[in-house]
């Protein structure tokens, strides 16, 4: 994710990076997707789908409401579910800095 008033500031927009993966529950590390077979193939690219409809477009949708966002990822993180995962990334960093009106 990137924002341009943050690259108003900063050289890059930079607000948050990760793969796919873990903004599902079922992170577990570093994932690769067997695709030997057509079937195999077909199996990974329907599980894809599915997890940028249930995960990625939700995920991307909270940056609609930029102060509530910003609040939950003082909180927490943009990643609750990972417990600390990013809270101290020095791209979430930026994000609350900048955006973050709390105390």
């Amino acid at each position: 994710m990137e924002s341009k008033k943050i690259k108003k500031k900063y050289s890059t927009g930079a607000c948050f990076q990760s793969e796919l993966i873990a903004l599902t529950k079922k992170y577990t590390g570093n994932r690769d997707y067997l695709v030997s077979t057509e079937a195999e193939r077909e199996r990974v690219i329907q599980e894809i789908i599915e997890d940028i409809y249930t995960f990625a477009l939700p995920f991307f949708k909270r940056f609609e409401h930029i102060e509530t966002l910003a609040e939950r990822v003082h909180k927490s993180g943009f990643l609750p579910h990972r417990k600390r995962f990013d809270k101290f990334n020095p791209l979430t960093k930026r994000f609350i800095d900048f955006y973050y009106q709390g105390e």
